[in-house]
């Protein structure tokens, strides 16, 4: 295998990723991202989140999940559950009449939980098509 060389790590390495181009670069992803802290806050959360979901970032931002949970906002939340569970989570689950597919991943320092990403993708038009078959598989046996 060659040798690579080192990229030597300076302050201007470091600071090209500030906060603005952190968002940025979620704002950028065709996937929903939903970060919470280690209390189930959210921090940060993507244009492709909102869209999926139908939430307002501005409204999220500094939601305690805990209380959009309770107030039915979200059936359940799997960053909570990864913060319970301190190990990822996958589930499928319903957001304003949306079918989504949530996966939450915590992200530890040493042995504490700092944040915990969820990605979310919309699965509403599967359900839908999985909806569409079965009623043409009964409507099949009907005929026959």
């Amino acid at each position: 295998m060659p040798r690579r060389k080192k990229v030597k790590r300076n302050s201007e390495n470091v600071q090209y990723f500030n906060k603005e181009l952190t968002i940025e670069l979620f704002n950028s992803l065709d996937m929903g991202v939903h970060i919470l802290d280690k209390d189930g806050i959210t921090v940060l959360y993507n244009h492709k989140c909102e869209e999926i979901e139908g939430i307002e970032r501005t409204w999220i931002v500094g939601s305690d999940m805990k209380v959009l949970v309770r107030d039915g906002v979200y059936s359940e939340s799997v960053g909570l559950e990864a913060i319970e569970k301190r190990k990822k989570v996958s589930k499928a689950q319903r957001v304003n009449d949306r079918y989504i597919f949530s996966t939450a991943v915590p992200i530890f320092k040493g042995d504490k939980i700092e944040n915990v990403v969820v990605s979310v993708v919309d699965m509403t038009s599967m359900e839908d098509l999985k909806e569409k078959l079965i009623e043409v598989e009964s409507i099949n046996v009907k005929i026959q």
